[in-house]
């Protein structure tokens, strides 16, 4: 077992704990830097422009900015290349398959103006029976609409469910026709009334 003054001292002897405490008034070896630091706060004056050291400084100083910038440059310009000798190698595009001459890349799925129209044509259709249907359907569209600005349907929208069916006991709920025939074509015909907007 470790008592608490050895483990206290395996604290205090650590090294990142250790750097600061040799370098403070903790080590005794210190104490003459604290009367050297407050004579040096003292007479501490401002160094005039023509001192050559501070020349010096300035002239390391941008020296280091300029190295540091060229290193940029030269680092840029390697990964540049490197890049372009190894993906703009013939060999590498044969093997992904992209050739030189392959010609213009194909448009994306979706954008040709047959398929824009087909959805526009879509869009109108539904668009044009939002005015169909009675109050099953409109009970159904209601809660679709909630649903999608929600992003979900709570007990609430269930309860809702259970009186609708309730107002109209002739819709049967077996596999020929199950509620979901009457509310399924609602959901893109709200899709379509909420894309005008």
């Amino acid at each position: 077992m470790v008592g608490p003054q050895l483990a206290h001292a395996v604290w205090k002897m650590h090294p990142l704990r250790l750097s600061y405490s040799l370098l403070s008034d903790k080590n005794p070896m210190m104490h003459g830097v604290g009367a050297w630091a407050e004579r040096a706060r003292a007479e501490r004056a401002v160094p005039s422009s023509a001192n050559p050291f501070v020349a010096m400084q300035e002239h390391f100083s941008n020296a280091v900015v300029k190295a540091l910038d060229v290193y940029r440059d030269v680092r840029d310009q390697m990964s540049e290349q490197m890049f372009h000798a190894v993906y703009g190698s013939p060999v590498i595009q044969a093997l992904y398959g992209i050739s030189a001459n392959s010609g213009d890349p194909r448009p994306r799925p979706g954008s040709s103006p047959r398929t824009r129209l087909a959805f526009e044509a879509e869009i109108a259709y539904l668009r044009s029976r939002l005015a169909e249907g009675g109050t099953l359907e409109a009970g159904a569209r209601m809660i679709i609409y909630i649903s999608k600005a929600q992003h979900f349907i709570d007990a609430r929208s269930f309860e809702v469910l259970r009186r609708l069916l309730e107002a109209h006991p002739n819709v049967p709920l077996s596999a020929s026709r199950p509620f979901c025939a009457s509310s399924g074509p609602s959901w893109p015909l709200m899709s379509a009334g909420r894309s005008r907007r």
